[in-house]
């Protein structure tokens, strides 16, 4: 197989002007970072807007880094969060005429360009070892040269050798030279040529990131290569091995990172030290993914932001699929978007609020099958209960609340929101709060206004509260507001719930009148 046999195996692609081939290239080295989900909605929107391709490739050709299931991982975590792509990994197969999709089953291709590269001297055999490495490093460093294999240093530039190799890149650059590029995110830039023979096939036989994205890009029809700030240093190599095949140049676009606050100050967001990195991490806490969409596309476009005031300001549903993305609004520079957790609360907040009360006790049951069982099974044994529970203050499928209470972010969150409703928990929160000896009302006190509401008209709102203040005054209370926290402490054992007389008639005068 030829470089001529590769064009003709994979033509130019026929498009309508302006359609963009993109692609999200994730290595499968563990958990789906936070910042995959950002690129794959970008590229996403990007393909739609342009009736364009989207693409996932695997970039596994790192064997020694990659973990056992996380390629599935990937194209599972795309599919709950509804990210469609046209070509790629699909569960257990691979969908279009491009492919294959997975880096490590393109050894062939990468050997023919690589072979190409060897006949038209712009690549070469280099047989140092580990060891001579290593001293040339510590050398330069030592002399204060840069360090690397170029220009002088590269010394199988012109002779064989013997023993293991590597493939490096012969480099004609120079670089104090720099060129001026476009980045479709950045903006112009002066970007200086490459000199370092760096390598192209490791002793593995696999190719190094370098040559194996140029030429996926290239042989796939990439249009637009969008991917992280962290490549910026490394864009002069990877023009020039574009000008050593002779192949057009896509439109690169480099994005920010997501960063983070930590000590006061603003760093990249680490796939290390940070669980907010992965994207489990959100879903173990409950938010809808939907939530997570909005909230990214938020870090993406500013104007997300006025977009969705609008939408809530309207009644509307949030359907993010509608949300008019243009990626010249993206972050042109800068620290980069900061990630912001008590937004993504409120954002999900909103999400959750659209909810009928069946559709959130459906939810809670099945994230709870993972994380909280016994709240899953107290649940299960209430659903009639748990359902009128989760009607207070929201829209159902009988009424449609103007104002609807926005209190639940995240599911894991719900167990201590409506844990008083149920005895079992609240007997149990009691006891962790040791307030046995420590009511809010004496003995006597509780026993009198047993008498009196045991018979009390709920039959309306004011009719209650006006009961209500006449127990206050009955019972000594100077201030109205006094007697309802406490009323409510009795209760619930919360300064703050919903309507407690909503709260009242779910709970049941049975149930009310064995917490007093």
């Amino acid at each position: 197989m030829t470089i001529t046999d590769l064009e003709n195996k994979y033509p130019k692609r026929n498009l309508p002007d302006g359609a963009e081939v993109v692609r999200v290239s994730p290595s499968p080295t563990g958990f789906v970072h936070l910042g995959l989900l950002y690129m794959a909605i970008i590229c996403q929107r990007v393909a739609e807007s342009t009736k364009g391709i989207f693409i996932l490739r695997i970039e596994d050709t790192d064997t020694a880094r990659e973990v056992k299931g996380a390629k599935e991982s990937i194209v599972n975590m795309l599919a709950k969060f509804n990210i469609k792509y046209d070509e790629g990994l699909k569960s257990d197969t691979q969908v279009g005429n491009y492919g294959p999709y997975v880096q490590s089953e393109r050894k062939e291709i990468y050997d023919v360009c690589i072979d190409y590269l060897l006949s038209v001297g712009r690549a070469y055999r280099c047989f140092m070892t580990l060891e001579e490495l290593d001293t040339l490093r510590a050398w330069q460093t030592e002399n204060k040269i840069r360090p690397g294999v170029y220009g002088e240093y590269a010394k199988y530039r012109d002779k064989e050798g013997s023993g293991p190799y590597v493939i490096r890149f012969l480099s004609r650059g120079n670089e104090h030279t720099k060129f001026k590029f476009y980045d479709e995110i950045i903006g112009d830039m002066e970007v200086p040529e490459n000199d370092e023979d760096f390598v192209l096939r490791k002793g593995d036989g696999l190719p190094t990131y370098h040559l194996a994205h140029v030429v996926d890009d290239h042989l796939m029809r990439t249009t637009f290569v969008l991917r992280g700030n962290e490549w910026w240093a490394s864009l002069g190599k990877h023009i020039e091995i574009w000008q050593a095949f002779g192949w057009d140049i896509p439109k690169y676009g480099h994005l920010m990172s997501i960063n983070k606050t930590d000590d006061g100050g603003v760093r990249k967001l680490s796939k290390r030290k940070d669980p907010e990195a992965d994207v489990q991490h959100f879903l173990n806490q409950g938010y809808m993914p939907e939530a997570i969409i909005a909230y990214l596309l938020r870090l993406i476009n500013p104007s997300f932001d006025d977009w969705m005031k609008d939408k809530i300001k309207n009644d509307e549903k949030i359907n993010t699929s509608n949300f008019p993305f243009n990626i010249k609004e993206l972050s042109r520079g800068g620290r980069g978007p900061l990630l912001d957790i008590p937004k993504l609360d409120n954002i999900s907040s909103e999400f959750f609020s659209y909810l009928y009360p069946e559709e959130l006790y459906e939810l809670i049951l099945i994230w709870s099958e993972k994380h909280d069982i016994e709240f899953k099974n107290i649940l299960e044994k209430n659903k009639e209960y748990a359902i009128n529970i989760f009607s207070i203050e929201r829209k159902t499928k009988k009424n449609n609340k103007e104002k609807i209470r926005k209190d639940i972010n995240k599911l894991a969150d719900m167990r201590q929101q409506y844990y008083y409703f149920f005895d079992e928990l609240y007997e149990k929160e009691k006891m962790n709060r040791q307030l046995d000896q420590n009511y809010p009302f004496s003995t006597s006190i509780a026993r009198e206004l047993k008498e009196k509401i045991k018979d009390m008209d709920m039959s309306s709102i004011d009719l209650w509260l006006a009961q209500m203040k006449e127990f206050a005054v009955y019972l000594g209370y100077d201030k109205f507001a006094n007697f309802m926290r406490d009323f409510r402490l009795a209760l619930t054992l919360e300064e703050k719930t919903p309507n407690l007389y909503d709260v009242i008639l779910v709970m049941g005068m049975e149930r009310v009148m064995s917490r007093l």
